[in-house]
């Protein structure tokens, strides 16, 4: 049993190693970086397919560009035409998201290899004629640079697919001259340009790969690994990212240093920043967005850790489909009103509703499941802090309820009527108030609100209609004075059962691969605001 175990422990030992070796070697880049290699090789396989194409033209009339450095060589036109057809069907798979991009690049490699066979069979087609030399340069000494310049692969793939591309042609030329009983040259004479190739390609990769190893280490917050950039602001960006151990997708928000200019500018953003992040984790509700972690980089920068969200926020939604229909509106504010009485509960007032800051999407297989995000504007009313001015008027002026505007104390009903305003935005399309900031912020002190009706040629429910009005009254006593209360007023109406599980379902899977998305690839990520 001794004898048998131990050659067992060697191949295991051996198949561990390959298989964490290949682990690495998908795993080792950032995904975006694998993803712009992939729109690359497309450009290169759509170039190739017009060179080709065009070759398969000119050799009609006895003018090829593939076979130019022998006079009067010409290849085969279907093989050119084979050729074509292949590098589109390559240009077609790259495109794919639903396979991995570091799969894609792998295929781009054996692509190489088809191609310069394909390219030596064609030059070498036709035989030597006496006395006449054989060149030892060849297009695929040029392939096999770009392919390297262009796919970021471990330095071991970059290698065997560079050597097997510049030996193809040799071996083309080979195999035709065995074939048409001619002399069969030295091989080593002929490929030495080749192997120069296959060096300087090496190279390139090799110095490619380590750039994004090094772009990848740039990129460790805290647990996590920055994958890719989400979304920009003028303080902030949002990237998704994933745990290092648990490889569990997230997206994490952060704001660097140098983006935040003065110092004293600073430290009040990275204070909202910080109450953004213990305001969030603070809550459980399943409509509040989760925060995982929060802290500060080795460099200063501040994050923290949310998670990644599948689906668009309000306001895209709306802007992409137009309104949308009542019982969908009903719905979605039901749930965001589940979010805001826990929040309100336990002392926290958003301050800050709008849609850009409700996403509504998909999670499991619930559809249309909303999470109400970004509580950087939140004002803890169990604890009485001072706030500035600045403080007293934060918010989006479309979304701004008449005593935050007065620059008054506001509470819970401010959030509700920020909430009118989003109810009143998705069912006509349109702001309540519209204008320049201070236009709009003054309206909502002193003009009344429209009928939503009177805006738009949709029918709107006469009950839902009174519900999203009442949210708008100027005076916070005639508005509903809880969240639990406007969502009864909700759900009173009748109208959320317009829009159905089976309908919410249908809406989406439209805009769903037929198989899901590829794990941490959201069909679209709602960002947060990052201009603050």
């Amino acid at each position: 049993m001794a004898t048998m175990s131990r050659p067992r422990a060697v191949f295991s030992a051996v198949k561990q190693g390959l298989s964490s070796r290949l682990h690495r070697s998908s795993a080792d880049l950032p995904d975006d970086l694998l993803r712009r290699a992939c729109r690359r090789l497309t450009s290169l396989a759509l170039a190739l397919a017009a060179v080709m194409a065009l070759e398969s033209v000119l050799s009609l009339v006895g003018h090829p560009i593939l076979g130019f450095l022998r006079e009067g060589a010409r290849g085969p036109i279907g093989l050119s035409l084979l050729g074509v057809l292949a590098s589109l069907v390559v240009a077609a798979t790259l495109r794919l998201e639903r396979i991995p991009p570091r799969t894609r690049l792998t295929g781009g490699l054996v692509f190489e290899l088809g191609l310069c066979f394909g390219t030596g069979v064609y030059r070498h087609y036709q035989p030597y004629r006496p006395g006449e030399p054989v060149v030892g340069f060849s297009p695929n000494d040029l392939y096999v640079t770009l392919f390297a310049a262009i796919i970021p692969a471990p330095t071991w793939q970059t290698a065997l697919a560079a050597l097997g591309s510049v030996l193809s042609d040799r071996l083309a030329l080979w195999l035709l001259s065995a074939l048409h009983g001619q002399p069969v040259p030295a091989l080593l004479p002929v490929a030495v340009p080749g192997l120069f190739a296959a060096a300087l390609a090496i190279l390139i990769s090799r110095f490619i790969h380590d750039y994004g190893q090094a772009v990848r280490e740039a990129r460790q917050v805290g647990s996590y690994e920055l994958v890719e950039r989400l979304g920009a602001g003028g303080m902030g960006e949002v990237w998704r990212a994933r745990h290092r151990l648990l490889v569990r997708p997230a997206a994490v928000k952060l704001i660097r240093p140098e983006a935040l200019g003065d110092p004293a500018q600073a430290a009040r953003s990275i204070q909202l920043f910080e109450r953004e992040a213990q305001a969030a984790a603070s809550l459980r509700c399943e409509h509040t967005i989760e925060v995982f972690d929060f802290g500060v980089a080795a460099d200063g920068t501040f994050y923290y850790v949310m998670e990644l969200l599948e689906g668009m926020d309000l306001e895209l939604m709306v802007r992409q489909h137009g309104p949308l229909p009542p019982g969908r509106v009903a719905r979605i504010l039901v749930q965001v009103c589940r979010s805001l009485d826990e929040a309100h509960a336990r002392g926290v007032v958003h301050r800050d509703i709008k849609p850009a800051n409700i996403h509504v999407g998909v999670k499991g297989l619930s559809f249309d499941f909303v999470k109400v995000l970004d509580f950087g504007l939140v004002k803890n009313t169990a604890a009485e802090a001072q706030v500035s001015a600045e403080e007293a008027v934060a918010g989006t002026p479309g979304f701004l309820a008449p005593e935050a505007v007065r620059g008054q104390p506001v509470d819970a009903r401010a959030d509700l009527y920020a909430l009118g305003c989003v109810a009143y935005y998705a069912l006509v399309g349109e702001l309540v108030f519209g204008g320049a900031p201070l236009a709009v912020a003054l309206a909502h002190v002193e003009q009344p609100p429209p009928p939503p009706s009177a805006r738009t040629a949709a029918a709107i429910p006469a009950p839902l209609e009174a519900v999203v009005l009442r949210c708008l009254e100027k005076d916070p006593a005639a508005r509903f004075q809880t969240a639990a209360a406007l969502a009864e007023a909700l759900e009173a109406t009748g109208c959320a059962a317009l829009w159905s599980d089976a309908d919410a379902s249908a809406w989406w899977r439209t805009r769903l691969p037929p198989a899901g998305p590829p794990p941490g690839a959201p069909l679209e990520t709602t960002l947060p605001p990052l201009d603050r």
